[in-house]
């Protein structure tokens, strides 16, 4: 098809081999796809050759749709949503969530890509003043859909990758959010999630990320006090805001104080969005206020009456 394929040695570096093929291109700019993505073709054709012309422009954020198996999901602070069905592929696959990533940057000497892993080049775009706008196209992303077998393997890769990378950067609390995160979510290993987490607090106390996923962890070591405490502490703006009012919703509903969990539960939809596991909840705690507005929601309510972190708070205290 015309491309040219080169051959690396592979030293389990990202970013060591995302700029071995830099130093081989020449044209103007940059367009960085996975093997286990596809751009998205109708978008791509619209809007690409548009953005291209912007002469202000150093790189563009664009937003990756990872497509799930399972309906209801999180990565993180991110909420899965439900599929629309715009690719083809992934018409079987009931929700995705998104995140964004510089995809398409200008050559310049520059910028290249920094990080072991979960590599970026958006820090040199930034440092050389240029601008980092938002694309208007969207990149597919399958690899959550491969077999379990296949899945488990990257997750031990990634695993392995995180541990150097917090050893090489300890003093990047970014990097202990994203080794906890691992432990956390792949691995149900909730007392090292814990520990990067407090390591990561102790270099940046206002790290939101690091309250909110300390706030999580504890929610489901069933110590209600710790997590609304550290959800307290948490910034409540931002992209983790969504997640911090769902957890606080799930604190509050567990220690009784069922009306501002369901001001919590209101505020996260507002942020988030249709959410089954969201609406449920809070039908669940407007049932158990009493609410008459709240019955059609009671079978859903039932439903997820134990999704998450929310217990019935009269048998479980």
């Amino acid at each position: 098809m015309g491309a040219t394929v080169i051959s690396v040695p592979w030293e389990n570096h990202f970013a060591k081999a995302r700029n071995s093929a830099l130093e081989l291109i020449d044209t103007e700019w940059v367009l960085v796809l996975d093997a286990d993505e596809e751009l998205d073709r109708q978008q791509a054709r619209e809007f690409l050759p548009e953005l291209l012309q912007l002469s202000k422009a150093g790189g563009y954020l664009v937003p990756i749709r990872n497509y799930i198996p399972t309906r209801v999901g999180r990565a993180g602070e991110r909420v899965a949503v439900a599929n629309d069905g715009r690719h083809p592929r992934a018409r079987g696959a009931p929700a995705y969530f998104a995140h964004e990533n510089c995809r398409l940057f200008r050559r310049h000497p520059e910028i290249y890509f920094t990080g072991r892993i979960h590599e970026l080049v958006e820090p040199q775009i930034v440092a050389l003043g240029l601008n980092l706008l938002r694309a208007n196209f969207c990149v597919h992303h399958f690899g959550y859909l491969d077999a379990l077998e296949e899945r488990r393997k990257k997750d031990l890769f990634y695993r392995d990758l995180l541990r150097l990378k917090v050893e090489e950067q300890p003093n990047d609390p970014n990097n202990w959010i994203g080794f906890g995160l691992q432990e956390y979510e792949k691995f149900n290993n909730p007392e090292e999630a814990l520990r990067c987490f407090e390591r990561a607090l102790v270099l940046d106390p206002h790290a939101t990320k690091a309250w909110v996923f300390t706030g999580m962890v504890n929610l489901t070591a069933r110590r209600d006090r710790e997590a609304f405490v550290a959800l307290e502490l948490a910034n409540p703006d931002g992209e983790s805001a969504a997640l911090r009012e769902h957890l606080r919703g799930d604190a509050l509903h567990n220690l009784g104080l069922l009306k501002e969990a369901r001001l919590a539960y209101r505020k996260a939809i507002k942020l988030t969005g249709s959410d089954p596991s969201l609406e449920s909840k809070l039908g669940y705690t407007e049932v158990r206020l009493g609410h008459k507005a709240a019955r059609h929601r009671e079978a859903g309510a039932r439903r997820g009456r134990h999704a998450g972190c929310v217990r019935n708070s009269r048998t479980s205290h």
